[in-house]
Formats: structure tokens, C-alpha cells, sequence
């Protein structure tokens, strides 16, 4: 009872935190996860994938929120959790990498 309601705080200061210090809420949602409080578990996956993209720490985005859509089927925010995956995919470092790959694909057209 007392590690949930630990979990309820930390969960509650790193939303507070997360629109302001993405870099300081990400360590409490990132704790929330490792926690085995299934309440909130959904939510602070997607909250790690938000302020790790925040962070532009776009691997890690990615992986928060697939996580959200392989564990939790019923999570209310899947969409937004499906658009975080795409989003991460997307950024411009992530394209950066795969320039050359579609430069040598046009050039075999």
C-alpha cells in the first residue's frame, strides 16, 4: 500500500514536471515503470515516450511507446501512443540515416 501510493506521487510530480523539465520527470516515470503497479504502469511508459521526445532521445521514444502498444491493449491512449511510434520513426535525425540508402534505391531506378 505504501509503494503505491509512492508510485501515485511520483507519477503526480513527474506530469507536473514533464510540461517544464522533460529532463528531470523523465528519471520519476522511468522509476513508475519499474514498479509493479499495473494503475499506472500504462501511463508512465507513454510518459517516458513523451518526454523522451522532448529530449529528441528518439530510439527511446520509440521503444517507450511500442511498449505502451505491446503491453497494454486497452490503454486509452494507444493512437497517441501509435502516432509517438511514427513520430520517432520519422524525426529528422532517424531520415538523416536512411538518406543514402534512398539515394542509392533512386539511382537503381
Amino acid at each position: 500500500r505504501i509503494a503505491c501510493r509512492r508510485v501515485e506521487i511520483s507519477s503526480f510530480v513527474a506530469r507536473k514536471l514533464m510540461s517544464r523539465r522533460a529532463d528531470v520527470a523523465l528519471p520519476l516515470f522511468q522509476k513508475v515503470v519499474a514498479t509493479p503497479a499495473e494503475k499506472y504502469h500504462a501511463r508512465a511508459l507513454y510518459r517516458a515516450g513523451d518526454c523522451t521526445a522532448s529530449l529528441k532521445q528518439w530510439p527511446q521514444s520509440q521503444q517507450f511507446f511500442q511498449a505502451v502498444l505491446d503491453k497494454h491493449p486497452k490503454f486509452e491512449q494507444r493512437s497517441e501512443a501509435r502516432f509517438g511510434v511514427g513520430f520517432a520513426q520519422q524525426n529528422p535525425q532517424v531520415i538523416a540515416r536512411h538518406v543514402p540508402r534512398l539515394a542509392a534505391c533512386d539511382k537503381a531506378l
